[in-house]
């Protein structure tokens, strides 16, 4: 997973964490599949499965799986929306996984049909059913509660199973590895670093992260103004007082010290490596935070300029690349040329691109798509929100005769 152009996610920090105490090389490969995954580990193409896989003993689904210790626990829920009042009669899920054997076991006696869905890992498919493309899946319950702060209307109150121990899959007969990951496991999990990411990730105290949709003018703040405009340069007429204001209020709420579960901090919610790339040596400071975020800005705007030479359309790409990362934006442009759409336009074009890095499909076409799974609709909403709330700050600030500004959009 990515969030602000970064490799983030339970499974890879606690991996990176694993390789770095022990100076070990570590090399990501993303596979969705299942029995390919297994394949991988069997053939020795792959020493460790790092994902939630439940290690249930008695399922024939773990058969042959070496597992390390568990690092937590959970259970399988139903997954559902409230959107949808009919009553649970198909279920999808991951092709090959161990829901798919559960959901088997049980549907006769609960009249389920199952349908299986190759090429998409849980989450993904927790997210059709956020998005309201499918009505019902199985998932572990902790699956279901991180995406719900995505989905408000997702339900999961009906579980399908008592707790089970979450652990990774090993190489087979690699039990040295077994042993010392097991080890490091037991004695990990019992200090602060290892609390700070199962919270940051996996439990209930995660931070909200999706900002509101409210773009009234009505959320202006005017504290931090006069430090906007100490950055800004009236030869770049896109980043406005009015502009900064919205991000700020996306990103923050104006909360300088604001940090989000993913790791980004301050005004306008910087990862510490960008916020000490562009200057910023207290990321919680205002000022600093401010100027860093600017300069961020305009570092993606210079990126951009060749792709799309427009100064106003190109901002939408800013937007987009500040909230999801310029290589996740870099491949929508080029998924746009590859399905001959105007790769200089965001809306109705690029914006549509990006929607596509959700579907494993399209994101297999390693070429084209450099970056991997990309949640598009984040990044689609967040342009939206922002430019139709910084034209609200800006009606707002001429009203009150703060600035002689017109809509730039």
């Amino acid at each position: 997973m990515m969030h602000k152009g970064q490799p983030i996610g339970f499974q890879y920090e606690l991996a990176k964490q694993y390789a770095s105490e022990r100076h070990l090389t570590l090399e990501f490969d993303a596979c969705n599949d299942p029995s390919e995954s297994r394949q991988r580990l069997a053939d020795g193409r792959a020493d460790i499965w790092a994902a939630s896989l439940i290690a249930s003993t008695e399922s024939e689904w773990n058969d042959n799986l070496l597992f390390a210790a568990p690092y937590s626990k959970s259970r399988l829920v139903l997954v559902g929306n409230r959107k949808v009042e009919t009553l649970p009669d198909t279920i999808w899920v991951q092709e090959g996984s161990l829901e798919e054997e559960w959901a088997l076991q049980i549907a006769d006696t609960l009249k389920w049909c199952v349908i299986p869905i190759p090429n998409y890992d849980r989450e993904q498919i927790v997210q059709l059913v956020g998005d309201g493309d499918i009505n019902y899946t199985i998932a572990p319950e902790h699956i279901a509660k991180a995406n719900a702060w995505y989905y408000p209307t997702m339900t999961f109150d009906i579980p399908l199973s008592d707790e089970f121990d979450m652990a990774w899959a090993l190489r087979p007969l690699a039990l040295r590895l077994s042993a010392d990951m097991s080890e490091w496991l037991e004695k990990f999990r019992k200090t602060p670093r290892f609390k700070q990411i199962y919270r940051r990730y996996m439990a209930d105290e995660r931070v909200h992260e999706i900002s509101s949709k409210n773009t009234s003018a009505e959320t202006y703040n005017d504290k931090f103004e006069t430090l906007i405009e100490k950055y800004l340069t009236p030869n770049e007429p896109q980043f406005d007082l009015a502009l900064i204001q919205a991000i700020i209020f996306q990103e923050s709420r104006f909360n300088p010290d604001a940090h989000s579960w993913a790791g980004a901090s301050g005004l306008m919610q910087l990862m510490p490596e960008t916020a000490f790339r562009f200057g910023a040596s207290d990321v919680n400071d205002p000022e600093q935070n401010i100027m860093a975020g600017i300069e961020f800005l305009r570092w993606l705007d210079h990126r951009l300029v060749q792709y799309v030479p427009n100064t106003r359309e190109r901002l939408r790409f800013t937007l987009a690349a500040y909230n999801v990362g310029l290589g996740h934006v870099m491949d929508a442009i080029r998924l746009a040329k590859k399905y001959e759409r105007d790769t200089a336009v965001w809306e109705g074009s690029v914006e549509q691109a990006i929607l596509m890095k959700a579907n494993p499909t399209v994101i297999s076409d390693k070429e084209t798509v450099k970056h991997g799974y990309c949640r598009g609709s984040e990044p689609v909403s967040y342009v939206r929100h922002i430019i139709q709330r910084a034209a609200n700050y800006r009606k707002l600030l001429k009203h009150q005769h703060k600035r002689n500004t017109e809509d730039y959009f």
